[in-house]
């Protein structure tokens, strides 16, 4: 029993000790309420009093029911008086922002204008140069297509005068083919010419060659002849006449039909008869030893 009574008596001290030291607070709980105090103040200004509410309830004060309902009253009324003041300080503001806003739209499209004004007047002289400008490219391009036109109509003319050119460098290279033609035609003419004479030439030679060599049988046969007649071996009895020996030339007429004769043929012939009519008026001669050719 001694020990519990010790007990009770020694842990009375101790709580006693523990409420004592309970009272003092420590500088984290002063400063963690001293903050808390401040953000509720923050709250009431800036949330409660908005709402007509009150900062300490009516415990803190001792204030009754009544008196806590007209702070209550009295602090919505100035809640709601100072949201109507903060209603028409808002109006008046934004009054005043939109008065400042037109003011600096109008001052915006005075400079607008003035701006506008100045391009205007800028695009005004510029539309100036630009028609200055165009005249004197319209100008200039008149005048390169009258350069044109006149160039075009040179070269027409001297397209012409080469068409004119070229027709008669035509005209002469046809008149000059058909002189060429004309001249080898005539050239051929006088080849066919040259070779016709030469040719008739050689004829004519081949012929007086011929005619040469047949006179010069016939001078020899008639030389043969008038020798046989002389030497009496030519007679002629029965209307026929023998000689010696015949000649050749007169052999080759005899063989000729007389159509077919030359005239020195003829000739021959024709002294033959009058050979024959010469020795039958003679009279005959010695004895024949061939027959008269016919």
């Amino acid at each position: 029993m001694d020990l519990l009574a010790q007990w009770e008596k020694d842990n009375g001290r101790h709580l006693h000790a523990h409420r004592r030291e309970r009272k003092r607070k420590a500088p984290e709980v002063v400063a963690y309420q001293t903050a808390m105090a401040a953000f509720q103040d923050r709250y009431h200004e800036a949330v409660g009093k908005r709402c007509g509410l009150l900062r300490n309830g009516p415990g803190n004060e001792r204030l009754s029911m009544k008196q806590y309902a007209d702070r209550k009253a009295h602090a919505k009324q100035v809640a709601a008086d100072d949201e109507a003041q903060r209603w028409m300080a808002q109006k008046i503001v934004r009054k005043e922002q939109a008065q400042e806003e037109k003011e600096r739209e109008q001052a915006l499209a005075a400079e607008r204008l003035t701006g506008m004004a100045g391009k205007l007047e800028d695009h005004m002289a510029a539309t100036v140069a630009a028609a200055s400008k165009l005249a004197g490219r319209e100008a200039a391009v008149a005048e390169r297509e009258e350069f044109a036109n006149t160039r075009e109509r040179a070269q027409a003319q001297t397209a012409d005068m080469q068409a004119g050119q070229t027709i008669a460098l035509h005209n002469g290279e046809t008149r000059l083919a058909t002189e060429r033609s004309a001249l080898h035609r005539e050239r051929l003419a006088s080849r066919n010419e040259a070779r016709a004479r030469e040719a008739d030439l050689d004829r004519r030679e081949q012929t007086v060659a011929s005619q040469e060599q047949e006179v010069a049988e016939a001078v020899e046969a008639i030389g043969d002849m008038v020798e046989q007649t002389e030497r009496g071996e030519i007679t002629a009895e029965g209307g026929k006449m023998e000689m010696g020996y015949i000649p050749r030339f007169v052999q080759r007429c005899a063989v000729t039909p007389p159509d077919a004769r030359s005239p020195v043929q003829h000739l021959v012939a024709r002294f033959v008869g009058l050979l024959k009519r010469v020795v039958t008026a003679w009279g005959g001669g010695s004895e024949p030893r061939r027959n008269e050719p016919q």
